[in-house]
């Protein structure tokens, strides 16, 4: 029964993946608008 354990995690991973993507590129664009300026 470690099936749903290893899916629950890399749900979890995911979730992190994704939410330091979403932070990456606000930081990103953050950067490239003031080289904009």
């Amino acid at each position: 029964m470690t099936r749903p354990i290893e899916d629950n995690t890399s749900m979890i991973y995911g979730k992190f993946y994704a939410d330091r993507l979403v932070v990456d590129n606000r930081e990103l664009h953050m950067q490239t608008t003031v080289y904009q300026l």
